[in-house]
């Protein structure tokens, strides 16, 4: 298998009937506890705990669909000790290439938790990792959001779903510039 088979899913068949429910479960989870652990933080343990969370995340998905293999636990262990380099480093270049490095292997560890064998690890799948599992979680992030309306039987009910996916990006993008205005760099 090479990188151009990993950028459409794999897998043909239709996701598990409980899976749209533990994506999102498990997606607001990690992201809660994200929040909760960055909000006015410096970056130490608190990046560990993060990527510990994220990496759960990733192995819960992957063992519901029956994917959970050696790869994708050494991904995320990597990631996991990689994140611990933030708890003893005080350097600001050093901490963004933490980040670039947990942010790698947390995207290879995604898109290996639907690949079909191990030996899609290669140098330009390593390289293109990021991108690819950037572009495969603002789509499923999208599709998971459109498929959520459908579930929802009222009309009037999936107005509201529309208003607020349409709402709360530009609530977050104006909460991040009133923060920005409290705390200038």
């Amino acid at each position: 298998m090479h990188i151009g088979s990993m950028t459409a899913p794999t897998r043909a068949s239709s996701p598990p009937r409980g899976e749209p429910r533990l994506l999102w479960a498990t997606a607001l989870a990690v992201a809660g506890f994200g929040n909760w652990m960055f909000y006015d933080a410096r970056p130490g343990i608190n990046w560990i705990l993060w990527t510990a969370a994220a990496v759960a995340g990733l192995l819960l998905v992957s063992r519901s669909r029956g994917n959970l293999s050696s790869p994708v636990l050494i991904t995320g262990g990597t990631a996991i000790v990689i994140a611990g380099a933030a708890s003893v480093t005080a350097n600001g270049g050093l901490l963004g290439l933490i980040a670039l490095g947990v942010a790698c292997f947390l995207a290879m560890q995604m898109l290996l938790s639907t690949a079909d064998s191990p030996q899609s690890i290669t140098a330009r799948f390593t390289f293109t990792a990021p991108f690819v599992g950037l572009r495969h979680a603002v789509s499923q992030a999208i599709r998971r959001s459109v498929e959520a309306t459908h579930l929802i039987r009222s009309a009037r009910a999936r107005g509201w779903v529309r208003g607020l996916a349409i709402t709360l990006p530009v609530l977050a993008a104006f909460a991040l510039l009133l923060l920005h205005e409290k705390h200038p760099g």
